[in-house]
């Protein structure tokens, strides 16, 4: 059988990143006539903690097998950045890429380029697949009942045109068709109300993260090993998304609140707070139980759900009404509102969910054991990782 080659196009977002290198590890795992080369597109702008996950994650390639490999393309300098233009501008770079990986690999025992994976930000990326004569795959970071709410949006947009702005502080309801319960305007994503927004959201479409510090060292086992320690199911994790960062009063009513709840915690806040704030009363008390990392944390390990800054509101809704898995403080919040959630609130949020033998702490246990059956041999997400592998070998026909 002949040996294939993908090529993963990534954005430099650490959400987006790393759950791909993640899938491109198992795909790897799963057969050996598979290798994937993975490109990297870079701006001025990317920080330190992407470029370091990439050195580590190349160094580790390197010395377990060779079938995985990255590649970094040249930096973008240009001032404004979106995905988009981005990936417009590094079109000539990708091709030029790709076609360096063909030509050296030309032998008959060298490996066939079968496909593009693609990050959903990327699909003008599709035409320089189509170039080269291969299918694209397109890695999309969500959930199924996001995809199928950016499908309903990108209609009713096209053929009913949808106006964002009459759905604005609406007690409207949306008839999505890859949820169950009727989706109110409000818990909307922030772009999606805006007519300025709306269409470059439509052009692109948003899971396993990352266990960095802020410079991009790994501090896992730090983490593992604390978490370890404390008794089972005894600990809150909060995690707010690669964009999801809050103001200083924001941040002291969170840990005013995990103080009185008295429960353990593991608290990823996306940068350090103000200074000041981590010497506080509250926080230093709040320390001696539990772990406050400045960092990235590693999310399928820890049973977490990171929230991009696009999808907070719809995400919330699926977990809370959908699958009854979460708890509502407040669904609707949005971080411009310049709404505070006070403690009060988000105390009784967490002691809600941290109830022992409560119904939504028995659904997270069915759900967690669920999904874990859906990993193994036999299990959904092992079967249809397997129907991807043969669509890709059989590409090669």
């Amino acid at each position: 059988m002949e040996k294939a080659q993908l090529v993963f196009v990534l954005a430099p977002a650490m959400g987006h990143l790393v759950s791909a290198v993640e899938v491109a590890r198992l795909l790897l795992n799963r057969h050996d006539l598979l290798s994937i080369t993975v490109l990297v597109l870079n701006h001025s702008s990317v920080n330190s903690g992407v470029r370091n996950y990439v050195e580590s994650q190349r160094a580790s390639s390197s010395t377990i097998s060779n079938s995985l490999r990255f590649i970094d393309l040249p930096k973008d300098e240009h001032e404004s950045f979106s995905f988009s233009s981005l990936a417009e501008r590094q079109k000539p770079h990708v091709k030029e890429a790709v076609l360096k990986i063909t030509q050296s690999e030309s032998s008959i025992d060298s490996p066939q380029l079968a496909g593009f994976v693609i990050d959903m930000f990327y699909t003008p990326m599709i035409d320089v697949a189509n170039e080269f004569g291969v299918p694209s795959y397109i890695f999309f970071t969500s959930s199924a009942a996001s995809l199928g709410f950016m499908l309903y949006v990108q209609k009713i947009h096209d053929e009913e045109k949808f106006d964002p702005a009459e759905f604005k502080d609406s007690d409207s309801e949306l008839p999505v068709p890859s949820l169950v319960n009727p989706l109110p305007a409000r818990v909307m994503p922030s772009p999606m109300l805006s007519r300025k927004q709306l269409p470059s959201l439509l052009e692109m479409q948003e899971g396993p993260i990352l266990d960095v510090r802020s410079d991009g060292r790994s501090n896992h086992q730090e983490i593992m090993q604390w978490l370890d320690d404390q008794p089972l199911s005894s600990v809150v994790f909060l995690c707010f998304g690669s964009m999801g960062s809050f103001g200083e009063d924001q941040v002291k009513e969170i840990a005013c609140a995990l103080e009185h709840s008295g429960y353990r915690f593991l608290w990823s806040l996306r940068r350090p707070p103000p200074p000041g704030l981590l010497v506080s009363p509250v926080t230093m008390r709040i320390h001696k139980k539990s772990c406050l990392k400045v960092s990235w944390i590693e999310q399928p390990r820890l049973k977490g759900d990171g929230v991009g800054s696009t999808k907070q509101q719809f995400n919330a809704f699926e977990m809370v009404i959908e699958l009854g898995l979460a708890v509502e403080i407040k669904m609707d919040y949005r971080n411009d509102s310049g709404i505070i959630v006070n403690c009060d609130e988000i105390e009784r949020g967490i002691k809600c969910l941290m109830e022992h033998d409560s119904e939504k702490r028995k659904k997270v246990k069915e759900m967690s054991e669920r999904s874990r059956m859906a990993l193994m041999d036999g299990g959904s997400s092992h079967f249809y990782l397997g129907n991807l592998i043969t669509d890709v070998m059989d590409n090669l026909g």
